[in-house]
């Protein structure tokens, strides 16, 4: 599949959406990108084109692993949630059919919760984080993910491996 730059983020998902047959939602006049049937494969690729790394921080299933259910009680992995959201560039959380950006964390006493969108992508609801970890435990492809801008070096080899998938030529034997 080629991929266009110089466009943004959205226009690919969009694109990707009208090439694969998906379904593009509309707002009024304006199209809109929407991911139903598309996956986390398709947006972290999209992220990957963009020159935007993308990892499972917090989630059930990641490279293919299933793990076990997050108790919404286990304190280590509030912890470790916690600190994933001090350590990378930009956040987005898959869970409840939506994909949203994680703004902001915030702790105070025994709450502690994360500042997105439930529906589109205003940032506006606090939402528990036991109530986001209850929801990553419902299906396996919900999670949250890191992005970070990629380095120069991370960039070539990303290229690398794209340049060496589309070979024709390539043996992968």
């Amino acid at each position: 599949m080629s991929w266009l730059y110089g466009e943004s983020v959205d226009q690919s998902i969009t694109r990707l959406s009208n090439e694969d047959g998906l379904s593009t939602t509309f707002t009024g006049s304006d199209a809109a990108a929407s991911t139903a049937g598309i996956g986390n494969w398709a947006i972290e690729d999209v992220l990957r084109q963009h020159r935007l790394d993308v990892r499972t921080v917090v989630g059930r299933a990641v490279l293919g692993e299933r793990r076990s259910r997050i108790s919404t009680t286990d304190k280590r992995a509030q912890e470790m949630a916690k600190r994933e959201f001090t350590k990378q560039d930009c956040m987005i959380i898959h869970f409840n059919n939506h994909y949203a950006m994680v703004f902001a964390y915030r702790e105070r006493d025994n709450l502690k919760e994360v500042l997105t969108a439930k529906k589109g992508q205003k940032p506006k609801n606090w939402v528990d984080l036991t109530h986001v970890i209850a929801a990553l435990n419902k299906w396996q492809g919900y999670r949250v993910g890191g992005i970070n801008k990629m380095s120069t070096a991370e960039v070539q080899q990303s290229e690398s491996m794209r340049d060496e998938s589309e070979d024709p030529d390539f043996n992968q034997s």
